[in-house]
């Protein structure tokens, strides 16, 4: 896979981890209830800190970022911070460029590859939570699918 583009490899390789089907059934089993106000901003914190990563707070851009090296590479995943939702974001620099994407939009691409008319609403999901608990589920399942993907990320010739 070493010829293709960095975009089109880095979604062969989410296929391979069923991403994109496991990011829209997660969305899908929780959505539909309201979130709880008294979430706070060390809720956020603690729940990602229990994923094992480090996060650090960019207070002017509202979100929660981990960044790491391993070789050539950088990667980057970004957490912000919604009110009931978490976006999500990958990016992966190389000496040879840089892609990624927004979990969501990095789910409905893998989706296409085995369902070419694949539709779902909305098409675009943030992963839903509605309680600290749900948070902190929802912090695991995400960082659960950056470790996986990370580790057939590093394993490949970019």
């Amino acid at each position: 896979m070493t010829d293709a583009d960095p975009k089109t490899k880095l979604i062969a390789l989410l296929h391979g981890i069923d991403f994109g089907r496991r990011y829209y059934a997660f969305c899908d089993e929780h959505k539909g209830k309201s979130p709880d106000r008294a979430i706070a901003r060390a809720d956020y914190e603690q729940a990602l800190a229990a994923t094992g990563l480090s996060f650090s707070f960019d207070a002017r851009e509202k979100f929660f970022g981990h960044r790491e090296t391993a070789g050539e590479l950088k990667l980057t995943l970004n957490v912000l911070i919604g009110h009931g939702d978490l976006e999500l974001v990958l990016a992966i620099e190389s000496p040879r460029g840089k892609t990624g994407g927004t979990f969501h939009g990095l789910a409905y691409q893998v989706q296409l590859l085995d369902q070419p008319e694949f539709q779902h609403s909305p098409k675009y999901p943030r992963i839903p939570f509605h309680s600290s608990q749900e948070l902190q589920a929802a912090a695991q399942f995400a960082v659960g699918l950056y470790q996986q993907a990370r580790a057939l990320i590093i394993e490949e010739r970019w």
